[in-house]
Formats: structure tokens, C-alpha cells, sequence
């Protein structure tokens, strides 16, 4: 009995616990009673965004690297056969292949959008394409492009990585990555990251009284500038009204500050008099965007001088793993991007596109229609529309937008001579502090006539010819630098750029080539050396190109044959041939100034012109720029309206560097403010892949 009782007693007490559990565990039930449901959401929030953080890292690293991406990729051909299968299939048609309109694809792919990009040239990727020629490979388009892409918090390389799908890789040109050579004074200025280009300007003109005080309010401007750039770039990302809304608070302080000229704003930075050639010295890379300094804008010279503070970087594998891996990320989703099918006409329908005209197939789209030709080429031209090359639009629709061009010419004449009228003190004293320069405004250049009424107010940008040059020795051997030359024929840009205004070399019955001295600028660039997987694809190899601006009526007579009938690329007769052999050794002649080890080493020379550009890029007069960056393209409400994103046509949409200002960079933010006016759901994707990447 007593063991029965013995068993059927309780077990004694377990002993008490330590102390600091019991106080963690209150402190965690008091957080919890007090945050309730907020935090039970945030735990849940959390553990989404890690799995699908997992989830998406994983399928990154799945994807193919630009090396391992076919190059076939890019020269699907747009059959009648399959553009008549896909008729009616796709949410959006996007037309032409240039990096704005495949970054426009690949945002929207990334949401479920089926898009199709049709392009007319044989090859995929627009600019940023590249070509194999004489067994050399050459880009075309892809120079150099800053945004710190070496810096994981950088969002422009987080851009590059969600368009991609983390494909694309970069490699850092030379810590020097610019040199200005002023051929008159032989001074050669090296430009590299971080600001230490500046030092080097700086201490060369040190002994210029005012020099220093003049450098700081340069600064000042430049940070102005940006700042309002990035406010005007960002009005471009919101619908249209956005636009009319605060144009009346932003118009003003942007005419003064952001659309001032660069040469005025320099004059208010005390570069006057003895301080003119550190003006000139820069506005080194003012060919980056193809506007003397008296007509360019100063946010646009703020922006390219900024973009570059990180330093300079190239695609790895050259421009053409740009278009591959783009590609790659749009087809890999359900879209399609077709070479050789070329765009007819733009289908409208009770005033909407709903389509296109391609190679006599009627292709229409669920969604909308995007260009990315350019807006000469959407919407037409009166300097340049002809019988054999239409606008995309009929000109009864594109009128109106094309008069909002017209429009703003005589409002930013207008606004100019007002503010020359207001501002009449005199520029800014070589003693003048950052402070006191902001404040005194020198007189602008007297406001552009007005344009005839035969031509548009804002015609094409400059026109380039192009020197692909092929050496049998590696850079290494040569002495060939990861970086760009500028030689300037003098640090007096606009006085440059008049005397190339002034060659008149197409009345000539045997035209002539101008002389290197009138060149304003020859830019030299080696693209081998900046890649950094060229010397395992191309060993004992280097290749190069020279550029230098041109005007393309010295090329016109060429365009046709004599029966009026358009010429053909590879036929265009002997005279052509030898103007074009006389370019190459002039454009020679500048390489083998800067690097003369290349000498005796030239293997093969390519010369592409004006008429080239018109042929493989569907420009019209060979622009390199797309509208001219001028100060009328941005000081009037009316320009932006015109190159919004989001055109007055329902269901049409522009993309490109038209919409937005030039540049690889802002090429391909285009693609992504295009995207933006197209669907809301893609931004917030983007937005989420950005912050992941």
C-alpha cells in the first residue's frame, strides 16, 4: 500500500529557470501584444522578399553569359512566314533594334508584355552592333561609357544587370580615359576619375589670376546643371500632363540655368580673356555631344562631364554583347527580334496605331506600337522627306506634333532675346568668387533667325565619317592605351566650328577633302585595348576608329546614280571609292600623330560615311545624334511635348535618344521612361529588380 501510494504521488517541481529567459521572453511578448499585426506582416514580408531573392538569384546565375550567347541570335530574319504568324499575337511592336527600343522590350517582357522589335539592317542591336570585316572586329557605336559601373551601389550598373539578366560585363579603361590635345598649342591634358583630370587642368593654368575661383564656380554650375537635368530627364518618366503642370514653376529657373548656353555659363564663371582656353580645355569632349558650346545646352555638357566622374568603362566582349545579351533576355521570355524587315508605315485606326506595315505583312498589336527610329523618321522632315524614303506617319497626322517643333524655335528665340534684355551687365571678373559668379549673367549670342518654312526648326544632329582600322600587332606592341584622344584644332571651339560650317567642298567638280586643321576635332579611339576579353578572341590583333565631323551634303552627289534612281552601297562608282580612300589617309594621318609605333602596321582601313549611316542605321543625312541638341530642342514646353515618350497619337510611343538628350546611358534610361508610359506594372518590377540586383 504505502508503494502503491509512493507511486501514484506527483513528481516534484522542475527547478525555476535562470532569470534572463523569462525576462526575454516577457520583452518579446510586450513587442508583440504592442506591434499586433504590423509586425506579424512584417515577419511575412520579410520571408517573401528572401525566398524570392533566392529564387531570382538563382535563376541569374542560370543565365548565360555574353560569351556563351550565339551571335546567330541577332540575325533572325523577319520572314513574311513568320511575321504573318504572329500578326494579332503580340501585345507590342516595337520599330527598330537600337539599345532604347530593346531595353523597352526587355521591361516589358519582364512583366509578361509578348513584344516583337523589327529591325531593317541585317543585323540586330542598332549602335551598339558591331562588324567582322578583313578578320578584324570593329564597333560602331560604343565608345565609352561611365555611370561607376565598378561600384555595386551604382544604379546604372544595377540598370544594365535587370536589362540583361546579369549577362553583360564590364572592363575599366585607363585611369586616364580622355586626352585633350590642342594642336595649336601641342598642350596635351589628361582627364581621368575621381576628379584628378581637374588637378592636372588646375595646376596647368595655376598661374592665371582668377584661375582657381573661376574652377569652383564652375563646379557650382555643373552640380546646377545636373540637378535640373535630372529633374527635366525625370519629367519624361511621367504622363504627359505632369509636364503642363509644372512647366510654369520649372520653365523659368530651367531657360536660366539649365538651357543657359555653354558658352555664356562658362563667361559667367570668369573664362573670359586670359581664362578663355580653360573654357576650351572643358568643353574638351563637346563632340560627345555634336553642339558647339555657344548653341549647347549647359545641363547637357553638366551631365557628360559628370557621367565620366567614375571613370570610363567598356562591354566586355565588345559592343555586341550589349545586343546579345538584351536579346537574349527578350526571347528568353516569349518575345521575338527580327533583322531584314523593314517598317512601311505605322497602321492607324480611328486615330490609334494599332500596327504596323512590315515587308507587306499587316502586323498588329494588342497594345501598342513603339518607335525607336528616331523622330525625323516617324514623323517626317520637310528637309529631307523624299518619294523614296517616307515618313512612318502620313503627314496629315504628324503635322501637329511637328509644329510643336516649329512652335519652339520662335518661343526660345523669343525667350532668349528677353533674357539678353534683362541681363545686359558684363560677365563675371577674373576675381570673382563661386558666389558672385552664379549671381552675374553675361549677354547670351544673339537668338537663331527663325528657320524657313521649307525646313524644320530643329534639323538632324552633326554628321561623322568614320576610320575602322585594323593593325597586325597587339596594343600591348603598339602602345595603344585603354582610352580616347580629342584632338582639337584649337581650344576656340565655336570659331572651329564656323570654319566647318564654311567649307563648301560639294560645288567642287572634283571634291576635296578638308585639311586636318579644318577639322574642329578628330576623336581616336581603340576599342581592343579597352576590351578586356579582346586579346583572347583576336591575339596579335588591334583595331581602332577615327571619327571626325563632316558635312553631308559633300556626300550627296552619291546618293543617287545619275537617272535618279537611289545608289547602291557597294556601287556607288570610282570617284566615290578614291574620295573615300583620300579620307582614310587623312584620318591616318591623326592616328599615327598620337600613336606613330602604328605605322607600317595598318593590315585594313574601311571608311563609313554619311550615306553609310543612312543605309545600315536608317538615319536621314547621317546624324550620329538624332535631333541636333540644341537649346531649342529643350527650352520650350512645347520640344518636350513633341519628344515625350508618350506621343499626342493614342497608342504610339517614341523611344530613343530623341525623347531624352544623347548618350548610351540616357538610351537606355529612354527605353525604361518609355516602358514607364507604357505600363505601371513594369516600373514596379523594375523598381524591385533594381533594388536585387
Amino acid at each position: 500500500m504505502l508503494n502503491f501510494l509512493r507511486l501514484r504521488s506527483p513528481p516534484p517541481p522542475p527547478p525555476p529557470p535562470p532569470a534572463w529567459p523569462v525576462a526575454v521572453l516577457r520583452a518579446v511578448e510586450r513587442t508583440v501584444d504592442r506591434m499586433g499585426t504590423e509586425m506579424w506582416l512584417g515577419l511575412v514580408i520579410a520571408f517573401v522578399t528572401i525566398v524570392f531573392v533566392l529564387i531570382f538569384m538563382k535563376k541569374r546565375r542560370a543565365y548565360p553569359k555574353w560569351s556563351e550567347i550565339d551571335p546567330s541570335t541577332l540575325k533572325v530574319g523577319g520572314t513574311k512566314k513568320r511575321l504573318e504568324a504572329l500578326s494579332g499575337n503580340v501585345d507590342v511592336v516595337i520599330i527598330g533594334s537600337g539599345l532604347s527600343g530593346l531595353t523597352t522590350a526587355a521591361v516589358l517582357s519582364r512583366v509578361g508584355y509578348k513584344v516583337i522589335v523589327v529591325e531593317q539592317h541585317d543585323v540586330a542591336g542598332g549602335a551598339t552592333h558591331s562588324f567582322e570585316d578583313g578578320g578584324f572586329e570593329f564597333d560602331v557605336g560604343i565608345h565609352y561609357i561611365g555611370g561607376y559601373l565598378h561600384s555595386f551601389l551604382s544604379p546604372m550598373r544595377r540598370l544594365w544587370a535587370v536589362v540583361s539578366d546579369g549577362s553583360l560585363e564590364w572592363t575599366a579603361s585607363d585611369p586616364a580615359f580622355d586626352i585633350c590635345y590642342d594642336a595649336q598649342s601641342g598642350l596635351s591634358l589628361p582627364f581621368t576619375k575621381y576628379g584628378t583630370g581637374d588637378a592636372a587642368l588646375a595646376k596647368h593654368y595655376a598661374h592665371l589670376p582668377g584661375a582657381a575661383a573661376a574652377l569652383r564656380a564652375y563646379w557650382l554650375h555643373t552640380w546646377l546643371g545636373v540637378a535640373l537635368g535630372g529633374l527635366f530627364l525625370g519629367l519624361k518618366a511621367l504622363p504627359p500632363y505632369a509636364l503642363a503642370c509644372v512647366w510654369p514653376l520649372f520653365g523659368p529657373l530651367w531657360r536660366r540655368f539649365g538651357c543657359a548656353p555653354v558658352a555664356t555659363v562658362l563667361a559667367r564663371c570668369g573664362f573670359v580673356g586670359p581664362l578663355a582656353p580653360v573654357a576650351g580645355a572643358l568643353t574638351y569632349c563637346y563632340g560627345d555631344y555634336g553642339v558647339a558650346p555657344k548653341s549647347a545646352p549647359w545641363f547637357l555638357h553638366a551631365l557628360v562631364t559628370t557621367h565620366y566622374r567614375g571613370g570610363a568603362f567598356f562591354p566586355t566582349g565588345g559592343s555586341a554583347s550589349v545586343a546579345k545579351t538584351l536579346v537574349a533576355a527578350i526571347v528568353r521570355r516569349g518575345g521575338h527580334v527580327f533583322v531584314r524587315a523593314p517598317v512601311d508605315s505605322i497602321l492607324l485606326e480611328k486615330g490609334r496605331a494599332v500596327g504596323v506595315v512590315c515587308r507587306g505583312v499587316t502586323l498588329r498589336a494588342r497594345t501598342c506600337v513603339v518607335s525607336a527610329a528616331g523622330f525625323r523618321n516617324t514623323f517626317g522632315s520637310s528637309d529631307r522627306d523624299t518619294a523614296a524614303s517616307p515618313a512612318l506617319l502620313p503627314a496629315a497626322v504628324a503635322k501637329p506634333t511637328r509644329a510643336l517643333l516649329q512652335r519652339a524655335a520662335a518661343d526660345a528665340a523669343a525667350a532668349q532675346a528677353a533674357y539678353a534684355t534683362a541681363n545686359t551687365t558684363t560677365t563675371a571678373t577674373s576675381t570673382a568668387t563661386a558666389t558672385t559668379a552664379l549671381s552675374t549673367a553675361a549677354t547670351p549670342p544673339p537668338a537663331p533667325p527663325p528657320a524657313p518654312a521649307s525646313r524644320e526648326a530643329l534639323g538632324a544632329s552633326i554628321a561623322m565619317v568614320y576610320l575602322f582600322v585594323g593593325l597586325d600587332a597587339s596594343d600591348e606592341d603598339l602602345d595603344i592605351k585603354a582610352r580616347n584622344v580629342w584632338r582639337l584644332n584649337s581650344l576656340q571651339h565655336d570659331a572651329s566650328f564656323e570654319q566647318l560650317n564654311a567649307l563648301d567642298l560639294a560645288t567642287a567638280n572634283k571634291p576635296r577633302v578638308p585639311t586636318l586643321n579644318e577639322l574642329p576635332a578628330v576623336f581616336v579611339g581603340a576599342a581592343s585595348a579597352k576590351d578586356g576579353s579582346w586579346a583572347a578572341r583576336h591575339p596579335s590583333k588591334a583595331a581602332l576608329t577615327v571619327l571626325a565631323p563632316c558635312k553631308a551634303e559633300w556626300f550627296e552627289r552619291w546618293a543617287t546614280y545619275k537617272d535618279g534612281n537611289p545608289s547602291k552601297i557597294k556601287n556607288r562608282g570610282a570617284e566615290y571609292r578614291e574620295y573615300k580612300d583620300a579620307w582614310a589617309s587623312l584620318l591616318l594621318e591623326a592616328l599615327y600623330e598620337h600613336y606613330p609605333k602604328t605605322r607600317g602596321h595598318v593590315a585594313y582601313t574601311d571608311i563609313a560615311t554619311p550615306l553609310s549611316s543612312d543605309f545600315y542605321l536608317g538615319t536621314k543625312g547621317g546624324e550620329t545624334y538624332g535631333l541636333e541638341n540644341s537649346q531649342v530642342r529643350f527650352a520650350s514646353r512645347d520640344a518636350a511635348r513633341a519628344l515625350h515618350p508618350k506621343t499626342p497619337i493614342a497608342g504610339l510611343y517614341l523611344t530613343g535618344q530623341d525623347t531624352v538628350v544623347v548618350g548610351v546611358a540616357t538610351a537606355l534610361c529612354s527605353g525604361v521612361f518609355t516602358a514607364a508610359q507604357i505600363s505601371s506594372s513594369a516600373m514596379l518590377r523594375l523598381a524591385l529588380d533594381l533594388v536585387l540586383a
